[in-house]
């Protein structure tokens, strides 16, 4: 698994072709293990029935100690097939997984890209609301109601802690259906950085992270560095790192229009 993450940028486009190719192959490796399974699985059926139904003529034939033999013998077999096949199953449903996390995660940064005109952190919060289908319907009513994005933004949380833009269940004066949502979702996090994001800004703001939740309790559903430029090293940390938080943190390169014309 690891060599499919093993890029120089998170967003190379090789990587869904790789995931395709990958679980091309496992399910291909499934359908042989399959095909044995049954091909074990048959006559092994066929030497049930001859013991249950005790018919003379075969058992004469085959001998009572050789029927049980060859019982045992292809029940082992056929043992050993189910156990590589569901092992192949948990390889496959690993990858799926993570297909669809890579997936999600370039939805995401596509939608933000799209939504945001300036780096921001207006603009981050906005383009959050039209992205996140899972929390946007209720973030974007708030924001029609009450047009008070200050009290998302720089926002002080888990003892010295601010951040750019914090989204969670304890911000006052958030509708019940907004805090509903964000109780399941969990909190959505964004740093905002006029400049290059490198390995050490990623490992600051996982610390951040994690200070936040051990002082708050809460979980981070979505953890978001927004940033002129992303360097490779800050791609190969979040896209090779055990640390599961983060391994979920969502990189978004996003030029400055002055950036753009330079």
């Amino acid at each position: 698994m690891g060599e499919i993450y093993n890029v120089q940028s998170g967003n190379s486009p090789i990587i869904p072709t790789r995931y395709a190719h990958h679980a091309s192959q496992l399910i291909h490796g499934i359908t042989k293990k399959m095909v044995l399974a049954i091909i074990f699985l048959c006559p092994l059926f066929f030497l049930a029935i001859i013991d249950a139904l005790r018919l003379v003529g075969f058992r004469n034939i085959i001998g009572d100690q050789n029927l049980d033999n060859i019982i045992v013998i292809f029940s082992g077999c056929l043992l050993v097939i189910v156990i590589f096949l569901f092992r192949s199953l948990l390889s496959s449903r690993k990858v799926l997984d993570r297909w669809a996390d890579l997936f999600e995660r370039n939805s995401i940064i596509a939608g933000i890209n799209i939504s945001m005109n300036n780096l921001t952190k207006e603009e981050a919060l906005m383009a959050v609301a039209e992205t996140i289908e899972e929390i946007g319907e209720p973030l974007r009513r708030f924001f029609l109601d009450n047009r008070d994005l200050n009290k998302f933004i720089d926002v002080p949380r888990g003892g010295t802690n601010t951040f750019d833009v914090l989204l969670d269940k304890d911000i006052d004066g958030i509708p019940g259906d907004l805090r509903n949502v964000m109780k399941d979702y969990g909190a959505v996090v964004i740093k905002v950085e006029s400049g290059l994001v490198d390995e050490d800004k990623v490992l600051l703001f996982s610390r951040l992270l994690s200070e936040y939740m051990y002082e708050t309790k809460n979980l981070v559903g979505l953890p978001v560095i927004i940033g002129e430029s992303i360097s490779d090293t800050a791609y190969n940390l979040v896209y090779t790192s055990h640390n599961e938080l983060i391994k979920r943190i969502v990189l978004v390169e996003k030029p400055t229009v002055q950036s753009q014309i330079d």
